[in-house]
């Protein structure tokens, strides 16, 4: 539904600026010479320009890999995770169900795990946040930094969840905690929920939980450890 300059995506209200409200290459990269990393310094035209062609190339990549996937297996996948926490003999049975949602804005200020599903790339994100609503609002609105858009190698970059637009999400599902649980260690599900899923299938960059120390300094090395998720993208995505 539109009004003026917005548009209703599950119940709340989305701006049409000049990235629009989907994912395309034209949308994809915003060029920007500062560092998002704390460097005083800016970056030069040429490291921009070539920054810009390896992104591309990625972007190119990651839109291969997504039409190569299997969508039944992909809808399969979707409906086992939903069972795990539906059926009596599912294996997060008695953790509440993750139920889909039509109106986002019911879950302003409430605590809980949500799952993002992007159809068309036949993808999901899985996060957590202790106020759903806003959590979901900051990624279709943030831009992400030029210099964060690839998060590894050209070959296997992940698009962060950032990166796609509101109307990428086609349905929300959301598991009330009733409170951020997840701040006793025992009690955190992010990555096992995330597991449920064939990592084709997630586009997380990170795996889920609350990072280590050491998690932490292997992301700011580039280190290619557990707490980084990659994944091997095509070669040559062809024209």
């Amino acid at each position: 539904m539109s009004r003026g300059s917005t548009i209703t995506h599950f119940g709340l209200g989305i701006r049409l600026g000049k990235r629009g409200v989907r994912l395309t290459r034209d949308n994809y990269a915003v060029v920007s010479n500062k560092s998002s990393f704390g460097r005083p310094e800016p970056y030069s035209d040429e490291w921009c320009q070539g920054h810009l062609a390896k992104t591309l190339l990625n972007f190119d990549r990651n839109m291969a890999f997504f039409s190569s996937l299997d969508r039944i297996k992909f809808a399969t996948e979707l409906h086992l995770f939903l069972a795990a926490f539906q059926e009596p003999t599912g294996q997060f049975q008695g953790e509440g169900d993750f139920l889909e949602v039509a109106d986002l804005s019911v879950y302003d200020q409430v605590s809980g795990y949500y799952l993002l599903v992007l159809d068309q790339y036949c993808q999901v994100y899985l996060g957590r946040s202790t106020d759903i609503k806003k959590r979901v609002q900051a990624h279709w609105a943030r831009t992400l930094p030029f210099d964060r858009l690839l998060f590894g190698s050209v070959s296997k970059s992940r698009l962060s969840i950032d990166s796609f637009r509101a109307l990428d999400t086609t349905r929300v599902f959301v598991q009330d905690t009733g409170g951020p649980l997840w701040l006793a260690p025992e009690n955190d599900m992010e990555n096992d929920y995330i597991l449920l899923f064939s990592d084709e299938f997630v586009c997380n960059r990170l795996r889920g939980g609350t990072l280590t120390g050491v998690d932490r300094l292997e992301i700011a090395l580039d280190v290619d450890k557990t707490a980084i998720k990659r994944r091997q993208l095509p070669a040559d995505p062809g024209p």
